[in-house]
């Protein structure tokens, strides 16, 4: 396992906590993914159980909020050998988000950390890279600054297998402060149209769980987009793929704060993200007034 792989560096840095060590870890991604990639094959060959789902998050510069995340995640009712977390570090170079990921993928046997040696500022990347090594046949995301409620798993892949027809599910969201006070709740939308999607993103990353058949069918995150990945990825579900079902249960916190991307994107991605949608769906279509 990627585990038994990375335990002579965690108990060298156990010794000696000082960053070279951690970076020594790190060593190349490529070869990090080519070795779980060649794992995983065996895995299948040999007809091991493998997880139902997979949760993937990326890192980025905020140890004490991914903290939070991956605590959420550890205190999920879905048995743990029924799911996977894969993180992405994506370049932070801080010792303090290393060894985090490190007590965890040492804690828990269903974590897996990929290191990248430099921040490539592309979600979508970062997220189709876990997709290469994931395992799960349904594919959620959380980003480093956000939370799951404890029973996001064991409920959204019920409803995802009462659903063969779709292509995913989503639930209902809680907004958080900095502090991780609850503050109001996102709006939720039961039902919409792929015109309506095109104008107005309905579902966030969060709140998502998407088959991996549909990811894969579909070519996964749109690594042309900057910003808005989650809202391109939905629009393309529900336009030319089978749909989303909704579960109308309160299963995932946002966390509203000055750090995230939803404060400054708007001005470097809606207009792009309006292109690529067209693009792809219609011409025609105004720019969305939102991301």
């Amino acid at each position: 396992s990627l585990g038994a792989a990375l335990t002579p560096f965690a108990e060298r840095i156990a010794v000696d906590a000082s960053y070279s060590s951690i970076a020594d870890l790190r060593g190349d991604i490529r070869t990090q993914t080519d070795r779980l990639l060649q794992r995983d094959a065996d895995r299948r060959v040999a007809r091991i159980s493998t997880p139902r789902a997979t949760v993937i998050v990326v890192s980025y510069r905020r140890p004490e909020l991914l903290a939070e995340a991956l605590e959420s995640l550890t205190r999920q009712t879905f048995p743990p050998e029924a799911w996977e977390c894969v993180v992405v570090e994506n370049g932070s170079r801080d010792p303090k988000i290393d060894a985090l990921l490190l007590r965890y993928e040492k804690a828990h046997s269903n974590f897996k950390i990929l290191f990248r040696a430099d921040n490539i500022n592309n979600v979508a990347t970062s997220w189709n890279d876990a997709l290469d090594v994931a395992l799960g046949d349904c594919v959620a995301t959380l980003d480093d600054d956000n939370r799951k409620h404890p029973r996001f798993l064991e409920v959204l892949v019920d409803e995802l297998d009462r659903h063969p027809e779709r292509d995913g599910v989503y639930c209902r969201t809680r907004i958080i402060n900095h502090k991780g006070e609850a503050v109001g709740l996102r709006a939720f939308t039961p039902t919409f149209t792929w015109q309506a999607e095109i104008g107005d993103n309905h579902v966030d990353s969060g709140e998502l769980l998407g088959r991996r058949e549909a990811l894969d069918r579909l070519g996964g995150w749109d690594e042309r987009c900057h910003a808005a990945e989650d809202w391109d990825l939905v629009a393309r579900i529900t336009h030319f793929g089978r749909g989303l079902a909704p579960v109308d249960e309160i299963l995932a916190d946002y966390r509203a704060h000055s750090e995230n991307r939803i404060h400054t994107s708007a001005e470097l991605g809606a207009e792009a993200c309006a292109v690529l949608l067209r693009s792809k769906h219609v011409e025609g279509a105004s720019v969305p007034p939102r991301i």
